[in-house]
């Protein structure tokens, strides 16, 4: 199981599949699939682990099935404790701004990695994980994430799961 994230981080942190001067705001279509695991997991092995709270897998058909981890039930209301797991493990860092009603805002700290060396692809599956784990907290339905724009990762600004397409499996 270990090693499927591993593979994934690094397919996520290496992907790089479109024109740099493709600025636009995709709207990919995954399949959303739930992880359904039998063991036991607290904060703090949530906390140790390597795996993203909500990430992308590409199956071996070449389709893209964003996972929900069951983890997230432990923190899903600490919008702090979020951060942290997003941060664990992950050369794209972001950092809290503030709380308006019902969006968090963020701001990704290091934007030049973020749209300069992980590509479109790695861009693209960095955002849904950032947005469905910061909405998954029944305070927040936007997040709005600032970064410096680049090559990849489209525009800062608000965003929702709606900004982005997703066909249930």
């Amino acid at each position: 199981m270990k090693l499927q994230y591993l593979v994934l981080f690094v397919l996520f942190v290496n992907a790089c599949s479109s024109s740099p001067s493709d600025k636009s705001e995709n709207k990919k279509e995954f399949t959303l699939k739930k992880n359904v695991k039998n063991e036991e997991i607290t904060k703090d092995s949530l906390l140790n682990n390597i795996t993203p709270i909500w990430k992308v897998e590409m199956l071996g058909n070449g389709e893209e099935v964003l996972v929900k981890g069951d983890s997230i039930n432990f923190i899903k209301d600490d919008y702090r404790q979020l951060i942290i797991a997003l941060n664990k493990n992950n050369k794209v860092q972001i950092e809290f701004q503030k709380i308006r009603g019902d969006c968090i805002y963020v701001e990704i700290i290091n934007s030049t990695y973020f749209t300069q060396s992980i590509g479109d692809t790695g861009a693209d599956w960095y955002l849904v994980s950032l947005v469905y784990t910061l909405t998954e907290s029944k305070k927040f339905n936007y997040v709005f994430v600032n970064f410096k724009e680049g090559d990849h990762g489209g525009l800062p600004g608000k965003k929702s799961r709606n900004s982005f397409n997703y066909r249930i499996q």
